[in-house]
């Protein structure tokens, strides 16, 4: 019976199939395995830049380029849905993202070491964080050009990459970069302009340096980008006030449920979902769609969702059954589903409730075996496992400990039984030897 979690008609009968079940419906698998392509086509992008970066600093601009073109060509074994994703929902991991802005910064330096200024974005490859990131990169890698040319005289190329990116300081300038990656490399700009700038104070002192650079273009590209950028950002703020609103019902339907108010947890389920549908439908950027406080509420409504139908009849929702969720959310709201799962095992235990025990200790089982199972987990689920591992190991002991609260009653009815004995055998010989003294 230990390993029986069902016992009605068409429900999952082992904690094996129900880890099975898990695993093979809702797309999971297929999901990891678009990401999993999309990485080894991120190590290979990676792998082509630093070589083009490489030729590049050695003055070969032929093999540099062919570098980059084989770069692009990797794009073209990640899956479409994960490098242009229609619905939102299959993103750009970070890898691959990191790829890119690697492949747009040498995309970068090639163009200006052939044409002397930075290019427009290529929209048919990049994004624009991946572009701002690029022309960023390949700034700092300007400032290092600069000292080699500077070592051989070349002061007019010295000049020619201060002035562009003096001229990529001030338009970016314009910018309200966030906390984060872009806005820590936006940082280092005014380092490796300031760079520039004592180079060409370092060759005044021993030649004269009076070079104009007339034809500085800026780059259109990049107030577009600013308009966007502040569009985006707006968006963002109301986004993470919408998904408070989300989160908060979310848990409110998990108290209710805790507290056997199923009616009133399915109000405040419907009500979340209602709300995260309006969110996740009126998306203008797709940036948006992996921003973190907006992947937190939907894992805290899975949760909900699927603390509320385990405890209908001990089943776990599907991930077809949740089509606006992604594989990671999903598999994040059946994590922290555990932690629910216990709590009730622990007031079913406190009941002397054997069956609910079982049932929990099997559900959390489950789960942790689909977690192993699945290769490359993210980070962000990777960190769960170790709360898995616990929650199976407590839901153990608490099996172990209620087999010793049946056994305790039953030793102290025998030995309750044993002690009446006794006593009745000690009274007997009393009056015996009470009767003999009498007779004396």
């Amino acid at each position: 019976k230990e390993d029986e979690i069902f016992n009605t008609n068409n429900k999952i009968t082992s904690k094996r199939e129900y880890s099975d079940k898990i695993e093979y419906t809702g797309g999971i698998v297929e999901e990891q395995t678009n990401y999993r392509l999309a990485g080894e086509a991120s190590r290979e992008i990676g792998k082509n830049c630093r070589s083009a970066l490489l030729e590049l600093q050695n003055g070969d601009l032929g093999r540099a380029a062919n570098e980059i073109a084989a770069a692009k060509l990797s794009l073209g074994t990640i899956p479409k849905k994960v490098l242009e994703p229609e619905d939102c929902k299959a993103l750009r991991s970070g890898g691959l993202s990191s790829a890119l802005e690697s492949l747009s910064s040498v995309d970068i330096l090639l163009y200006f070491y052939q044409h002397g200024q930075f290019p427009e974005m290529n929209q048919e490859i990049y994004e624009d964080a991946e572009y701002v990131a690029g022309l960023l990169e390949a700034a700092q890698e300007l400032a290092r050009y600069s000292v080699r040319r500077a070592t051989l005289g070349d002061v007019k190329s010295v000049k020619i990459c201060q002035s562009h990116v003096e001229q990529l300081n001030e338009a970016l300038l314009k910018f309200d970069f966030r906390n984060g990656p872009l806005r820590r490399k936006y940082d280092g700009l005014k380092y490796a302009l300031r760079k520039l700038m004592d180079i060409l104070y370092e060759q005044s002192l021993v030649q004269q340096v009076e070079i104009d650079v007339h034809d500085v273009s800026p780059i259109a590209s990049l107030e577009e980008i600013r308009i966007r950028y502040e569009a985006h950002d707006a968006a963002r703020e109301l986004l993470i006030k919408q998904c408070r609103d989300v989160q908060k019902a979310s848990k409110q339907a998990i108290f209710a449920a805790h507290r056997g108010e199923i009616v009133k947890s399915s109000e405040y389920l419907a009500s979340a979902k209602t709300k995260y549908e309006q969110i996740l439908n009126g998306i203008q950027f797709p940036q948006l769609r992996k921003q973190g406080a907006l992947t937190a509420c939907l894992e805290e409504w899975a949760e909900a969702a699927l603390f509320q139908a385990w405890l209908e009849d001990f089943r776990i929702l599907d991930m077809e059954q949740m089509p606006y969720l992604s594989a990671d959310e999903y598999l994040g709201g059946l994590a922290d589903l555990t932690g629910e799962v216990g709590r009730v095992a622990v007031k079913a235990a406190t009941n002397r409730n054997v069956d609910t025990v079982e049932k929990a200790h099997a559900t959390n089982l489950a789960v942790l075996t689909l977690y192993v199972s699945i290769q490359d987990l993210p980070p962000k689920l990777a960190k769960k496992l170790d709360a898995l591992h616990t929650s199976v190991n407590k839901l153990e002991t608490l099996k172990y400990e209620l087999s010793l609260a049946f056994a305790l009653p039953t030793k102290r009815a025998l030995s309750s039984s044993s002690n009446d004995h006794d006593d009745a055998v000690a009274l007997k010989r009393q009056r015996n030897t009470t009767e003999e003294n009498n007779d004396d």
